[in-house]
């Protein structure tokens, strides 16, 4: 699959009580969708992701299908900080609609996480993911570095 062009990340809309606007999450996408943009970065780190649970998200995710064309990518952003967590909730992101797993670099326990480390963990959200995965790295919230060269095999394997 090719991902290539302007996928902007899209903020999740909430009112005053701290509950998400479905309707304006729509009316939003249904903007864009006038424009030539190529899909949408759905719960990326612009999506307030924290402040959500899993349940909120996947009707996030499903509220972004049913308001996306066909001919646009969904990206979704389903990396949490443990492998199996990310694992399930990619699974279930896909079910929803999602068609590639945007998968940040875990980092709450930075000082422990080595370069084999963070590979161990994408190869095996790769190996498990119904939909291609792609690495989403945040340098200032991880320490190291991921080495690009090694990330090849992340390609390969899939």
């Amino acid at each position: 699959m090719e991902i290539e062009g302007v996928f902007p990340p899209v903020t999740t809309p909430f009112d005053e009580n701290g509950c998400i606007v479905h309707d304006h999450l729509t009316e939003n996408i249904k903007r864009w969708n006038e424009t030539d943009v190529s899909g949408y970065l759905i719960l990326g780190s612009n999506s307030e992701t924290v402040f959500l649970n899993d349940e909120e998200k996947l009707e996030i995710i499903k509220t972004s299908r049913r308001s996306i064309p066909s001919s646009k990518r969904m990206l979704v952003g389903t990396g949490l900080e443990c492998t199996k967590g990310t694992i399930e909730f990619t699974r279930r992101a896909a079910d929803c609609g999602a068609d590639v797993a945007v998968i940040i670099t875990p980092h709450f326990f930075k000082s422990n996480m080595s370069h084999e480390t963070f590979m161990k963990h994408y190869l095996m959200v790769a190996d498990s993911s119904p939909i291609p995965v792609l690495l989403y790295n945040v340098p200032p919230f991880k320490s190291g570095k991921i080495k690009i060269r090694r990330t090849g095999q992340i390609r390969k394997f899939k």
